[in-house]
């Protein structure tokens, strides 16, 4: 993870799914695109997401989220254009120091990336957020 700053400067880090890959990705300047491609894999619709926490090349834990792929919109958002899906995992430092707090921030369906924080239509129905924290 690495600082950004917004609405430009230093590029945002973020994650998403776009029907059976999944991508991490860096904005040009703060959260705005164009995107680079960092690193991509299979994740299919049903697969969980874990995340893993480090904290000085030390694992520390890990989180793993059951529900967010079968229920992340893969629909385009409406505002961060270059392709990028509604759905996103974004995560960064809060500081310029390398012990700096980190934030992860899960999304479904929104906009932020590219400008806001407004959320968009969800269907009808019952979510499930489910999730399993590991801690060694």
């Amino acid at each position: 993870m690495l600082p950004a700053d917004y609405p430009t400067g230093r590029p945002a880090r973020l994650a998403y799914r776009m029907a059976s890959r999944f991508v991490i990705a860096e904005a040009s300047t703060g959260e705005k695109g164009p995107f680079r491609e960092l690193a991509s894999g299979s994740l299919q619709v049903h697969d969980p997401v874990i995340i893993f926490l480090e904290d000085e090349e030390r694992e520390i834990g890990s989180v793993t989220f059951d529900d967010w792929a079968v229920q992340a919109s893969i629909e385009p958002s409406p505002t961060a254009g270059w392709g990028l899906p509604q759905n996103a995992i974004e995560f960064q430092l809060e500081g310029d120091a390398p012990n700096s707090a980190a934030d992860i921030w899960l999304t479904l369906a929104a906009t932020a990336v590219g400008r806001g924080l407004d959320t968009v239509g969800h269907s009808a129905g019952t979510y499930r957020n489910r999730m399993q924290i590991r801690v060694p």
